[in-house]
């Protein structure tokens, strides 16, 4: 599920995402929320809230692909 970054509206995507960077903030209500949201591009522009995010059970600047800050 990605926020679309204009509208906010989630849109559902499968497969490989790619996600550039990390930064704090919440989930619409109803979505699970850790208060942090992962920056996707790939397959749509638009935020994750981080607990969708499978990043080897860790936040985003512990996992192993080390993602920056937005």
């Amino acid at each position: 599920m990605i926020f679309d970054r204009v509208s906010g509206i989630p849109v559902l995507v499968s497969g490989l995402i790619s996600i550039t960077c990390w930064y704090y903030g919440n989930a619409p209500s109803g979505f699970a929320n850790d208060g942090v949201m992962d920056h996707a591009v790939i397959p749509d522009v638009g935020h994750i809230p981080d607990p969708y995010v499978n990043e080897g059970g860790e936040n985003p600047w512990q996992s192993p692909w080390d993602l920056p800050h937005c």
